[in-house]
Formats: structure tokens, C-alpha cells, sequence
């Protein structure tokens, strides 16, 4: 009766094309295909880099997320959550790429997302996690 009750709350506040597409989407499959019906934009054979944060990864492997600096030690560090669970994920989301010395660090960002790919494979470990729902959920 609990679970009755608790699909009668969710259910009482969708609006009908809620109803009618999630019926919908049950019997007919969206189908992706490669034609499109539209011009393809221009785009510039020019890199426009804007750097968007201050340095978070030194070449000498120093990583600072959340007032807190740590000497990275590859690979044990990308799953490590002795500084904290949030800190890892900052080191996993890569915001170096984006700073005002990306041009001059471009070998050490190479080096070091080769170093992620062989250290987490898709689906495991800390860098996974937010995404690890959706595999479970299409596979």
C-alpha cells in the first residue's frame, strides 16, 4: 500500500504530455542517424584558447584543489582519497587544461591524460563515478 501511495504522489503532479511521452518513448525508439537537414556552421581555422582558472597542476606534479597542495604520486592518487572525495574529483576534472599556461604545459597535459586513460578504465574508480548510473542503467 506504501508503494501505491508514494506513485500516486509522484504521479499526481506530471502533466498529461508527461503521461503521454513517457508511454511513448516505451513503444517508439528515438533513431539517430547521421543526415542532417541544416548548413553546417563555419568555423575558424583559428584556436581561440580563454583560459578560465589559475594553475591547478604544477610540472612538478604539485597539485593544489580546495586550499589544499599535494605532491601527486601517479597512479595511486587518482582513487587516494586521503586529502578528501571532492579533492579527487577536482584532480579527475582536468581544470589545468584550461589555465593561462596550457600552450607552455601542453607535453605535461599530453603525459598526463595518458596516464588517466591507462589507470581508469571506463566505468571504474573516482573519475567514473557521477557517469557510473548511466552504464549500469544502457547496459
Amino acid at each position: 500500500m506504501k508503494k501505491f501511495l508514494l506513485l500516486f504522489h509522484t504521479l499526481k503532479y506530471l502533466k498529461w504530455p508527461q503521461f503521454y511521452f513517457r508511454i511513448y518513448r516505451k513503444f517508439v525508439k528515438p533513431k539517430v542517424t547521421d543526415s542532417f537537414t541544416y548548413q553546417t556552421p563555419v568555423r575558424s581555422d583559428a584556436w581561440i584558447h580563454v583560459p578560465l582558472y589559475d594553475e591547478k597542476i604544477t610540472c612538478d606534479n604539485e597539485a593544489t584543489f580546495l586550499n589544499h597542495t599535494k605532491k601527486l604520486n601517479f597512479p595511486s592518487d587518482w582513487n587516494d582519497e586521503s586529502p578528501s572525495k571532492l579533492w579527487v574529483y577536482n584532480l579527475h576534472y582536468f581544470e589545468d587544461l584550461l589555465t593561462s599556461s596550457a600552450f607552455q604545459k601542453q607535453a605535461f597535459h599530453l603525459e598526463l591524460l595518458n596516464k588517466w586513460m591507462e589507470r581508469n578504465p571506463i566505468g571504474f574508480g573516482n573519475g567514473w563515478e557521477p557517469y557510473q548510473f548511466r552504464f549500469v542503467y544502457l547496459t
